[in-house]
Formats: C-alpha cells, sequence, structure tokens
C-alpha cells in the first residue's frame, strides 16, 4: 500500500510541509556554514542544500568533505 501527499488529511499535509521546509532550511544552513568555513562557494553550496534531501549533502560530501579529507586536511 503506497501513501501519496494527496491521500494525506490537510493537518497532516501541514505538518509534512513544515517538517520537510524545516529539515530543509537545517540542511541548507549547514551546509552553507561547513563552506563558508572551509572556503568552498558557500553561497552556491547553501542553495544546493535547500534544493533536496539527503543528496545535497550527499554532493558536498563528495566533493568537498571527502577529497579534503582524503589530502589530509580539517
Amino acid at each position: 500500500m503506497r501513501l501519496e501527499v494527496t491521500e494525506m488529511s490537510l493537518t497532516a499535509q501541514i505538518i509534512f510541509f513544515i517538517v520537510l521546509a524545516t529539515l530543509m532550511l537545517t540542511q541548507g544552513t549547514i551546509i552553507f556554514l561547513s563552506a563558508r568555513k572551509r572556503g568552498k562557494n558557500a553561497w552556491f553550496w547553501g542553495f544546493i542544500g535547500l534544493l533536496n534531501i539527503p543528496s545535497s549533502f550527499l554532493l558536498y560530501y563528495f566533493f568537498v568533505i571527502y577529497p579534503e579529507r582524503k589530502k589530509g586536511g580539517s
């Protein structure tokens, strides 16, 4: 059985979208602050962090954090 957003009650839809927006804003903020600390296009990565969950974080990890750790950075 697959539950779609259109099958949920209005209250459940509102709660769902509030939780989703909170997660996306939190992820975008964390990625922005991390990128700014590392000097890696903070606004770009912050915007990408707002687009979806969790693939934005995975992209950030594999393109910014992992190469730094591989080099022996912070």
